[in-house]
């Protein structure tokens, strides 16, 4: 989010850098959805597209082009909200149970984004910070429909990785070439390059593998803890850079949002539940 950030508000536009993401990770992503196939969950290719959709280029535009408009520790949280809107359609939609716990987690979450839309102390820097809001929920709400997708079509996480990086280079890509201005040029190739490398190859891949590997050796319940860490290393990586300061309200809205996705996650009916089984 912070290096978006940074690039959105510089010299490169949000559409620039969705380029350079799926530019990259599609490319060296094609090989992987070649082996495995163009068809992925049970409506084939057009499933793939409708993922892609979802999570690719269309989400990358919108919740970049919203750091325009809003700070990151805004940006960071408010798309913890993806957390809570997947546990409401997991519930009903999905059928799946739940806990009081997770509950009192979206409860809490809400009550910590409702304190950054609140805070009226960044109205000097960010103008048309309602702009930034909404943008960020549209993305929000585009990852939550995209995790229960594949949640219920039980798909394989990196096939789902490339079909969606490759499908949205092909739908992307010749629009932008065609009929969106590049910003990209000889004076900010450094720039150009470092966002290609790092959002198309550290972002798209790298994490994801990571992220993968963690889910076998932790458990994907003992994974999900983790989310809380989002709004809160962007706030933090954003000060040096971005030079943002959250003011008290914004890390009140913080550390609610953390605390309520760490609830929501189901991590601490988790341990409860094991430490309940080793007194029995």
């Amino acid at each position: 989010m912070v290096i978006s950030s940074h690039g959105v508000r510089g010299t490169l536009t949000a559409f620039d850098i969705t380029a350079l993401r799926f530019g990259t990770a599609g490319t060296l992503l094609f090989p992987v959805l070649w082996k495995k196939g163009f068809r992925l969950g049970p409506w084939g290719i057009w499933g793939g597209i409708f993922l892609a959709c979802l999570m690719g280029s269309t989400y990358n535009t919108i919740t970049v082009y919203g750091m325009r408009f809003a700070p990151v520790s805004h940006a960071g949280l408010i798309n913890t909200g993806m957390l809570i809107v997947t546990t409401l359609g997991g519930l009903f939609l999905l059928k799946e149970r739940t806990s009081a716990l997770r509950i009192l987690g979206i409860v809490i979450s809400l009550s910590g984004i409702g304190c950054l839309l609140i805070a009226n102390n960044v109205g000097d820097a960010y103008p048309h910070i309602q702009r930034g809001h909404a943008l960020f929920f549209m993305g929000g709400a585009m990852w939550a429909v995209y995790a229960l997708c594949v949640k219920a079509w039980k798909l394989d996480p990196m096939h789902t990785t490339a079909a969606v990086c490759v499908y949205s280079a092909l739908l992307f890509l010749p629009v932008y070439f065609a009929f969106i201005p590049s910003h990209i040029s000889a004076e900010n190739w450094h720039e150009a390059a470092f966002q290609a490398v790092y959002q198309g190859i550290i972002n798209s891949i790298f994490a994801l593998l990571c992220y993968n590997r963690a889910i076998p050796l932790l458990g994907a319940t003992t994974s999900s803890a983790f989310l809380p860490l989002i709004p809160v290393i962007a706030t933090l990586a954003a000060m040096p850079v971005l030079k943002e300061i959250p003011q008290p309200l914004e890390w009140l809205g913080i550390a609610l949002a953390s605390a309520g996705v760490l609830l929501a996650t189901g991590i601490v009916d988790h341990i409860l539940g094991k430490r309940a089984k080793a007194l029995v």
